[in-house]
């Protein structure tokens, strides 16, 4: 049962990479009499001509929450806080999303950040740079007392965001975040976590120790560890228990804070 229902989950992701959803064509159509129907009260409603009207249906916001607030919206909220309250020197973020995190930290303080697509806007207190983290730089070396890097690792050398095909790319990824990151300082770092795998070319999935592992390689040492299961970010008070748990499940995000050593 469990099989047949992965397979049923992998062919509706298929075709959902060519822009075809079932999901919401299914809705879409549910929802259509709706439109019409409120389409012909509007019509007997409206008598002025100052305000012609054209077709543009938006059929599945009806019924929908104020907002959707899904993992990226939690770990963003939180991370970004943790770091205004620290207050570092140089804060460096890798990879994270713009439009939320780096926003965030970039009302109150400078950010400086890295990625391997360009950014062709100027933000204020934002300082891009186009780097390629699985490609070491000696001029990115303990420059920083705090870096970031939120849902961003499990995606190197998968090829989803052009950079090229590289099973250790998340090796080489992380190899380069700890560079970055001056002795005593902090790393914030999250990645999906569950039973370890690639779902290519979306993104891998941690076993909740591998990070963990390979990061003591480092010389990181995990600090806390929060996870987000169910809409509710938990701090872990057992990291280990949380670990061998969480290794069981399909998905969950996991967020890290390493120290350098």
């Amino acid at each position: 049962m469990r099989r047949s229902r992965d397979s049923l989950q992998a062919l509706l992701r298929c075709v959902m990479a060519i822009q075809i959803n079932p999901y919401l064509i299914f809705r879409s159509l549910i929802a259509l009499p709706r439109y019409i129907q409120a389409r012909r009260i509007f019509l007997k409603s409206s008598r002025s001509r100052d305000w012609p009207m054209e077709l543009y249906p938006v059929l599945l916001d009806w019924g929908d929450e104020s907002a959707n607030l899904g993992e990226y919206f939690w770990q963003d909220l939180y991370v970004a806080k943790r770091i205004i309250d620290e207050g570092p020197m140089r804060h460096v973020d890798v990879g994270s999303r713009v439009d939320g995190f780096i926003a965030h930290l970039a009302c109150v303080r400078v950010v400086e950040i890295f990625d391997i697509r360009p950014l062709s806007s100027k933000i204020e207190n934002v300082f891009f740079t186009q780097w390629d983290i699985t490609k070491p730089h000696d001029d990115y070396i303990e420059i920083s007392d705090c870096v970031s890097c939120l849902h961003t690792l499990e995606h190197l050398g998968l090829g989803r965001y052009g950079d090229g095909i590289d099973v250790e790319g998340w090796r080489k990824g992380l190899s380069s975040l700890a560079s970055l990151v001056r002795s005593g300082g902090g790393l914030w770092l999250s990645v999906p976590v569950g039973a370890q795998r690639v779902e290519f070319n979306a993104h891998r999935v941690f076993a909740p120790a591998t990070i963990r592992d390979e990061a003591i390689r480092h010389g990181l040492m995990i600090s806390e560890f929060h996870y987000l299961q169910n809409q509710k970010l938990v701090r872990s008070e057992s990291i280990e228990e949380d670990f061998m748990r969480l290794a069981g499940v399909r998905y969950a995000l996991g967020i890290y804070h390493f120290r350098k050593i």
